[in-house]
């Protein structure tokens, strides 16, 4: 889902209107796109079943839409998003070297947060992936437990980002 929503925004971007009838196909070829670039072909050849089962007018309107946002993305459409960025962060984080549990639960926090961005589409465009990740990560510390995260471990955390 984050990548269809970056190609969604992305093409929303770069298009002077859209009819709320092209923006339905938009979500549609979006979910497919994402879904045909990062799975493996034997996900894709089930994705490509279900979408068979579908009226056929509909199957060929979601294709040319399909095609349509590659000629308009300019085919880039492995862009590393804020949830890439995220989940690197977090495998440096002290908590998720600590044990499991610590790692998922700043994982999900963060995740939570990313999921809440989506919503401020200013935020989505000013500021780069990289960035909100990073602020996502800031935003799950504050809500941990001082005993499960020191001071140290968080002053860890943030020397490690001004090395890279």
């Amino acid at each position: 889902v984050p990548l269809a929503w970056n190609y969604f925004s992305r093409f929303i971007s770069n298009v002077q209107s859209i009819t709320p009838q092209r923006i339905e196909l938009l979500v549609k070829a979006s979910l497919f796109l994402a879904i045909k670039v990062h799975t493996t072909a034997e996900e894709t050849r089930r994705v490509e079943h279900v979408r068979a089962l579908s009226a056929l007018a509909d199957q060929t309107k979601v294709l040319d839409m399909e095609e349509e946002m590659l000629r308009v993305l300019e085919w880039r459409v492995n862009p590393p998003t804020m949830h890439h960025f995220a989940d690197r962060l977090i495998k440096l984080h002290p908590l998720a070297r600590c044990d499991l549990v610590s790692g998922n639960r700043i994982g999900e926090l963060v995740r939570y947060q990313l999921e809440r961005v989506l919503y401020f589409s200013e935020l989505m465009m000013n500021y780069r992936p990289s960035i909100m990740a990073f602020a996502a990560i800031m935003r799950a510390e504050e809500e941990l437990d001082s005993r499960l995260l020191t001071v140290n471990m968080r002053e860890k955390f943030l020397s490690l980002q001004s090395k890279l």
